[in-house]
């Protein structure tokens, strides 16, 4: 055997840190393929990497030797770069020998192509046993003793299938009995998961019903195992459309693990298991109609850490669990569940047969309750019929029951809208209400809604109380408004129009055609652009930038207008019109960049609109929309 002095690596003082890194892709952190590591990481003290093609131990050098095992990898760097950093930062000078054994697309589960399964053969488990044994046999010939810690990122992959993520806990407890049992990870080593992020950049492939399933296995087996430590990687969820952030969350993650190392990551950053949200502020429903089936608005549970045990009792009342797709967690039931952070939670009841009577019911989310009522009226209140048929539609759709002022607010509008001039040119009205299921529902013919159209969910766009709709991304999403121009606009006769929360500060579409001869936006440096069906453009600055309706008419084969708030022209041209081919018109642009525009309500017209007709319409829109707003 070789003297330390001849392999150049000294002992150092005992134990020596043997720090493993494991999992698929973002435990090599693979978004920072090709970057510059920052100038803290260039000296890092005695560490070290296993150089598994040499069968040796070699310096670590970020960017260059930080890679799956050892090698370049892209230049790529993970969380043992800030992990290191911050060891000596605080103090330890102890040698840090490093294990990597990080590969894209890597499962738990048995999948034939690359996966650590434990009973696989020639896969990601026995490469890392073969680097382990080779590297801490090395390590006792130079009577290195060594203090073992695991950072391990892996999960992705198996919440591609349900049931790999239904077997990831039990699947996770075998990988760490087997490392222990073949020698490679001891069994008094600290395993520290760094837990996967509910990320919409994958849903092309995977589901967030997976990925809370394997989120929840990870925080299981943190909770039952003394071995393991968990830490959270959603502190930046600005980075949850990316599958492969870069810097700085890599920065965070190593921070994060380190905390976890010394015992310090609660008083840093919170418990990560926290199960008592900051509140559950369900409103009470009240003058309801007797024996109606009546809905909670959806609200998501904040404070929550990891998955929190859900419970129901009383009123007969269900719960259900909606991922931030909507897409369904848990369906209507009283059984106890789980729920997690960024997951909603919706409830309904059953209301009273009885006028003026009450009903309710108690929701409990970890160490927290909340009480829910929901009250009949006392005499049945007198509706239009387009204000039962809207309500009855939104509760049909899974949205919160529109009751009591609610219904009020509603009703009036379309009182006022059913006495105007404008109401029977409206083809689509869709306004900010109580949620997103009453946002995205057209005021007119109470049946259609606002649909996405971008092909991923990361291009969504995305309605949030009391601000209005947003794209999550700035190209290749969509609200579709259920409109064909080339089948329901007349060449020469149109409007549509927008309500703005905020003008764009970019110069892209804010509404648009799938053709693009249909066009508005409107930007914060007072410019506009605008056509409804044209081949070319009228352009205008020099605006004003407040907020509110912005409308496009086209009144004639060579009349085109833009109206402002409270319906005045702001612009006007004479561009031609041509016959369109457009099959779909659009807030943002599901086939290209969109602007960064906040939008609270849209509305089409078959026909042009007078500025009277939209000083009207904009004063009836906004009033329902501020009633809501005020909630």
């Amino acid at each position: 055997m070789a003297s330390t002095d001849e392999l150049g690596v000294p002992p150092g003082p005992a134990p020596a840190l043997l720090l493993s890194v494991g999992g698929q892709s973002n435990s090599r952190k693979a978004g920072n393929s090709g970057g510059t590591p920052a100038e803290k990481y260039t000296d890092l003290g005695e560490t070290y990497i296993w150089d598994a093609g040499a069968g040796a131990w070699t310096a670590y050098v970020c960017g260059a030797t930080s890679g799956h095992r050892g090698g370049p990898d892209s230049g790529v760097w993970g969380s043992e770069a800030e992990f290191v950093h911050l060891l000596r930062e605080s103090g330890g000078t102890q040698p840090v020998y490093i294990l990597k054994e990080a590969v894209n697309g890597q499962s738990l589960a048995p999948a034939g192509g690359g996966d650590w399964a434990p009973q696989a053969t020639g896969e990601r488990y026995d490469g890392y046993v073969a680097q382990a044994l080779s590297a801490k046999s090395e390590l006792a010939a130079l009577e290195i003793a060594v203090e073992e810690v695991f950072l391990w990122n892996q999960g992705e992959a198996d919440s591609n299938d349900l049931q790999s993520a239904a077997d990831y806990q039990e699947n996770l407890e075998e990988l760490l009995a087997s490392l222990a049992a073949d020698g490679a990870f001891g069994s008094n080593g600290m395993f520290i998961i760094e837990r996967i992020r509910p990320c919409s950049a994958d849903l092309s492939t995977s589901t967030y019903g997976g990925q809370f399933m394997v989120r929840e296995a990870q925080e299981r087996v943190a909770a039952t195992d003394p071995r393991v430590r968990i830490v959270s990687l959603d502190f930046d969820e600005s980075n949850f459309g990316s599958l492969h952030p870069a810097e700085p969350w890599c920065e965070g993650c190593g921070t994060r693990c380190h905390a976890a190392y010394a015992g310090t990551y609660a008083t840093a950053f919170g418990p990560v298991l926290a199960t008592s949200p900051d509140s559950l502020g369900f409103v009470d429903q009240s003058d309801v109609a007797p024996g109606m089936e009546i809905l909670s608005a959806q609200l998501t549970p904040g404070g929550l850490g990891g998955h929190a045990a859900l419970s129901i009792s009383g009123g007969d009342a269900e719960y259900r669990v909606l991922n931030p797709d909507g897409s369904v967690w848990l369906d209507w039931g009283s059984a106890p569940g789980t729920i997690h952070p960024f997951q909603g939670l919706q409830l309904r009841m059953q209301s009273s047969a009885n006028l003026s009577a009450s009903v309710s019911t108690t929701i409990t989310v970890g160490g927290a309750s909340a009480e829910w009522s929901v009250s009949t009226y006392a005499q049945a209140p007198s509706l239009e019929s387009e204000t039962d048929a809207f309500i009855a539609q939104v509760t049909a759709n899974g949205g919160a029951t529109l009751s009591g002022a609610d219904a009020a607010a509603l009703n009036s509008f379309f009182l006022t809208a059913k006495a105007s001039g404008w109401w029977s040119k409206i083809a689509r009205l869709y306004l900010s209400c109580a949620d997103t299921v009453s946002s995205s529902l057209d005021l007119v013919g109470q049946s259609l809604s606002l649909v996405q159209a971008g092909s991923l969910a990361t291009n969504d766009w995305v309605w949030t109380g009391g601000v209005g709709w947003s794209g999550l991304s700035d190209a290749n999403g969509g609200l579709d408004l259920q409109f064909a121009p080339s089948s329901d606009w007349s060449q020469d006769s149109g409007a549509f129009g927008l309500w703005y929360a905020a003008l764009a500060e970019n110069t892209r579409g804010d509404l648009t055609s799938d053709t693009g001869d249909s066009y508005l936006r409107a930007t914060t440096a007072g410019a506009a652009r605008f056509l409804l069906n044209s081949s070319a453009n009228e352009n205008v600055s020099g605006l004003q930038t407040e907020a509110g309706l912005r409308a496009v008419v086209r009144d004639g084969a060579a009349s085109i207008r833009l109206h402002g708030p409270e319906g005045a022209v702001i612009a006007s041209g004479t561009t031609t019109s041509s016959a369109s081919s457009a099959a779909g018109l659009y807030v943002g642009n599901p086939s290209g960049a969109h602007s960064d525009a906040v939008v609270r309500g849209a509305f089409v017209a078959n026909s042009a609109l007078t500025t009277a007709e939209l000083a009207e319409l904009d004063d009836a829109a906004t009033l329902l929309m501020s009633h809501f707003l005020s909630l």
